[in-house]
C-alpha cells in the first residue's frame, strides 16, 4: 500500500539546488570578474524556469563569452559565439 503525504508548506521540504541556483543565491561571488563559457542545452534552467544563459548574461561582474552544446543552441536574442559539441 502506498501512503499519500499532504505537504501544506512546500518551502519546508528540503530541496536540491542546481549550480545556477547556488550561484544566484551567492550573488555569483565564485565567478566575479570571470569570462566564462557555458555548456548547456534546453534543459539548462534555474528552479524558476529561467534559462541559465539568460541569467549569466544579466549577472553583474561576469561575462558570458560563449555557449557550448550538443545541438545548435537557439539563443537568438544573445550575441555570443556558439560551438557545437559532437
Amino acid at each position: 500500500m502506498s501512503e499519500t503525504i499532504d505537504f501544506k508548506d512546500l518551502n519546508a521540504i528540503p530541496s536540491v539546488r542546481t549550480g545556477i541556483d547556488v550561484l544566484m543565491r551567492d550573488d555569483f561571488a565564485l565567478l566575479h570578474g570571470s569570462n566564462i563559457g557555458l555548456i548547456t542545452n534546453h534543459t539548462g534552467i534555474s528552479r524558476d524556469g529561467i534559462a541559465t544563459a539568460d541569467i549569466l548574461c544579466q549577472a553583474g561582474g561576469i561575462k558570458l563569452k560563449t555557449l557550448f552544446g550538443p545541438e545548435p543552441v537557439s539563443y537568438t536574442h544573445l550575441t555570443l559565439p556558439t560551438k557545437r559539441i559532437v
